[in-house]
């Protein structure tokens, strides 16, 4: 009798066990379809500046490597905390609100070019016309608004690399002093080393790698030219 008691119970506990089991596992497979199902949704940032910000996946892909994380450790002012405590801010966070500032003026300047199109489209002058036809071939995609985006992101990813001590500073006396020791040597810009530190993220990073391909090659040449 008490064995027949023990094995019920048993029975009962590998039965709720087994429950348990089941519910933990589904639970663990609803977090994994979250977790890929977020993973490709934009993503808000809390700015104190600029407020509510909305980032594409693609940017949270990028602000989510190594190489764009340690931004967080660099100082946008330098050596300036040390004189005024407040001005602690790191290049991390600049980068998210140049990128909405990026992204802000991209939209605006394809409202404006749209509505220039139309308006000179239908305009009864034949000059204006054709000049509206050839701003049609300048119009701006949304592949254009992300790379400009991308572009405002990235602008500071070479950072330690692209500035030595004190910043912006360092470029110019880093310059020069290279050009007095050989005058032949081509003058250094920060910005050339961003535009490397991009290339060196994307082959860096799998998860980057099926997203830039050619449509996005125009980025190094816009970080370049910023």
């Amino acid at each position: 009798m008490i064995l027949g008691n023990s094995v019920g119970c048993v029975s009962d506990l590998f039965s709720e066990c087994q429950s348990c089991l089941v519910v933990t596992y589904e639970l663990a497979l609803c977090r994994i379809r979250l977790k890929s199902y977020f993973k490709y949704l934009p993503k808000i940032f809390n700015d104190p500046i600029h407020g509510t910000i909305m980032l594409d996946p693609l940017l949270v892909k990028i602000i989510d490597t190594p190489q764009f994380q340690r931004l967080r450790n660099i100082k946008q002012l330098g050596g300036c905390y040390f004189v005024y405590p407040s001005a602690a801010h790191n290049r991390f966070e600049h980068s998210i609100g140049t990128c909405f500032l990026a992204s802000k003026l991209a939209h605006q300047l394809k409202q404006r070019l749209d509505q220039d199109i139309e308006r000179l489209g239908k305009h009864k002058d034949n000059e204006k016309k054709i000049y509206a036809k050839k701003l049609k071939k300048a119009k701006m995609t949304e592949e254009d608004l992300l790379c400009i985006e991308i572009a405002g992101l990235c602008h500071d990813i070479g950072m330690q690399n692209r500035h030595g001590p004190y910043s912006h500073l360092f470029d110019r006396l880093f310059n020069k002093a290279m050009k007095k020791k050989d005058p032949s040597t081509v003058e250094w810009q920060h910005e050339d080393v961003s535009s490397m530190m991009i290339d060196h993220m994307i082959k860096a990073n799998d998860d980057l790698k099926d997203a830039f391909e050619k449509d996005f090659l125009q980025i190094g040449r816009i970080e370049k030219n910023s």
